[in-house]
């Protein structure tokens, strides 16, 4: 089953990026947004999701698991290069509810004027652990103001993208599921709460 991937977009930075990151699978040394030193940047992890936050920077997530991957970044900062010295990159340090590491994120939507993401996980494990983070992104750091799971809104069982449309605190948030030995899936949508979330 061939995976195929496309991104529309009349801005040169985005389309630069995203051809960018198909073709890198590692990067030479990198400055990072809160020292400025020059560190040995590290090897992109397989992405699950990527959202384009504003300028240059885009959030991405990775689907580590927990707990043989508990070592492994989840979230992370990337920037157009500015330079040889390739593709920005900084982790993240989230602070999850109930402690511990997010297991399996799959997908990440920017909510549209405004500083939040939604970070997504879901899986057909039925552990529990299906749940959407609302998290206000910084310049150089983020943090979870709130979570949902999504039973309270949809039955799932692999959700794999995720994408809002909106302003002005009108927003409709829309998801898919795996296509999971099928050869279609459908667009699912809701309208968007933020408060209450």
């Amino acid at each position: 089953m061939k995976t195929i991937f496309c991104i529309t977009s009349t801005n040169p930075k985005v389309f630069l990026f995203t051809m960018l990151l198909v073709s890198l699978f590692g990067f030479t040394k990198q400055s990072f947004a809160d020292n400025h030193r020059e560190k040995e940047a590290k090897k992109l992890l397989d992405l699950s999701g990527l959202v384009w936050l504003d300028g240059n920077r885009f959030l991405a997530v990775s689907d580590a698991k927990s707990p043989e991957e508990d070592n492994l970044n989840r979230v992370s900062i990337l920037t157009l290069p500015e330079s040889l010295s390739g593709v920005g990159f900084q982790s993240l340090d989230l602070l999850y509810p109930n402690g511990g590491k997010s297991n399996d994120l799959e997908s990440a939507a920017a909510i549209p004027g405004t500083d939040y993401v939604l970070l997504c996980k879901s899986s057909h494990d039925n552990e529990g652990t299906d749940r959407i983070f609302l998290t206000k992104v910084g310049q150089v750091d983020a943090k979870i103001e709130d979570v949902t799971t999504w039973e309270t809104f949809t039955k799932s069982y692999n959700i794999e993208s995720s994408a809002i449309s909106g302003s002005d605190n009108d927003y409709l948030f829309f998801w898919a599921e795996r296509a999971q030995d099928k050869t279609s899936t459908e667009i699912q949508w809701a309208k968007l709460k933020l408060k209450p979330f």
